[in-house]
């Protein structure tokens, strides 16, 4: 399975409300599926834009946020340091 970046993710997004706006205004002479227009113009597969619209419907860009890079505890405070000064 492919893992896509919230970069990759966002822009499955954009293009398909982009085609999906041509599609209200009817400007698809084939009248293709949206989702088949932007799994073809992406290369990716059609049940990864339904799996990114879906996350992207219940979540909002929220689902897409990069994690931070560093996990665990905050660092000390300066104060800590200077204990031993002060004992």
């Amino acid at each position: 399975m492919v893992y896509r970046t919230p970069q990759e993710k966002m822009l499955i997004v954009h293009t398909h409300k982009y085609f999906f706006a041509e599609a209200q205004q009817r400007l698809d002479p084939l009248g293709r599926a949206v989702c088949e227009r932007v799994a073809k113009s992406l290369a990716v597969s059609e049940s990864m834009v339904a799996r990114v619209l879906a996350a992207y419907n219940v979540h909002g860009e929220e689902a897409f946020a990069v994690p931070p890079a560093k996990r665990g505890c905050p660092p000390r405070s300066e104060v800590e340091n200077y204990r031993e000064f002060i004992t």
